[in-house]
């Protein structure tokens, strides 16, 4: 094996499927170290003897099932990015692998579709070469909104008079709801055949019912939790982030773009601080001490950042909404808790 080349564990309970994997990925053989493994048991093996970069898994599997063997990936190699290939796509699958999947892709699944997200999750590797940077995003299970935000959601949600266009407003007014929902809009779970960028064509795709048991049952929303953090700075960004969105879109009108050009210009501009909301969800100590460093000597935030990081906001940001998080329309965001020691 070529220690050089990243290591990818495809992980089945069917004999078959593994040699069918192993046959369709042959001409990866100089580009990825291939491992196979015959069910959840054996992979843990693999993963507590060996570094690994990407986990493939089915879903149903007899002992250890998809869901329980990539809870224990986040626990053992944090960094590894997590799929799931499987046929499995009941209501139940949803709710138990929305947290510990990256991406979620339905058999069967053409090679080139799963080559393309194993390169997507590799290339988060090569763009953030910190261990801790790359446990933090591989990690993340959702970016946090400010907890009005999230108590004005439930509120809509549980309302016998709640509306999408009001579920929508509320969510399109907070830059980590409008994230966890695109990106559960956009995973591999509900067979959508486009990207959609428009919270309201997302709330009106999922409906109220799949809504309310997603942020119950799977907990796809969860609110800042502002000890240790400076809420007013998380204001801030939230409103800079709108701001943003909101020029981008005029932007793209004065351009004379089409409507899905828009949605996508808008949303890409409101996502423009989202690096941001998750170093400060999950490291607030560092971003705190970056923030008295800028007020003590001045200077721009990207070079603060770079130096105390080795990464700055933007590149995180552009790593969520590339990386290997969820989706089978196209490479979506996604997070989780890192470590929070000193990024080497």
């Amino acid at each position: 094996m070529d220690r050089a080349l990243p290591t990818i564990l495809f992980v089945d309970d069917e004999k078959g499927v593994l040699d069918g994997l192993r046959r369709s990925l042959y001409g990866q053989r100089n580009e990825w170290n291939m491992r196979f493994a015959l069910g959840g048991l054996e992979a843990l093996a693999i993963l507590e003897a060996e570094a690994i970069d990407v986990v493939v898994t089915d879903m149903r599997m007899p002992g250890i099932d998809g869901a329980a063997l990539l809870d224990r990936v986040r626990t053992l190699q944090p960094e590894t990015a997590r799929i799931v290939l499987s046929g499995f796509s009941e209501r139940e699958a949803i709710f138990r692998t929305v947290g510990p999947a990256h991406q979620y892709y339905v058999k069967p699944c053409q090679p080139q579709v799963l080559v393309e997200a194993i390169r997507r999750a590799l290339s988060v590797r090569r763009t953030l070469r910190s261990p801790a940077l790359l446990a933090l995003v591989a990690g993340a299970t959702s970016i946090p909104a400010l907890p009005r935000a999230l108590t004005a959601l439930f509120a809509e949600l549980q309302s016998p008079n709640g509306s999408a266009s009001e579920v929508a407003r509320i969510i399109s007014s907070d830059v980590g709801l409008t994230v966890n929902l695109l990106k559960l809009t956009n995973s591999g779970f509900f067979y959508i055949p486009s990207a959609i960028t428009d919270v309201l064509q997302a709330v009106k795709m999922l409906g109220f019912e799949m809504l309310r048991a997603l942020t119950v049952m799977a907990g796809i929303f969860e609110a800042f939790r502002c000890c240790g953090i400076d809420c007013d700075v998380l204001r801030q960004l939230e409103q800079r982030s709108l701001q943003i969105g909101a020029l981008a879109r005029k932007i793209a009108e004065a351009n004379g773009l089409g409507q899905a050009a828009l949605d996508q210009t808008q949303c890409a501009g409101m996502l423009a601080h989202v690096g941001s909301l998750l170093l400060f969800s999950n490291w607030p100590d560092v971003m705190a001490e970056v923030r008295r460093g800028l007020d003590r000597s001045g200077g721009g935030i990207i070079a603060a950042e770079r130096d105390a990081l080795g990464a700055t906001h933007a590149e995180l940001g552009g790593v969520l909404s590339y990386s290997p998080l969820v989706g089978q329309n196209s490479g979506k965001f996604k997070l989780l808790s890192g470590p929070a020691d000193r990024f080497g």
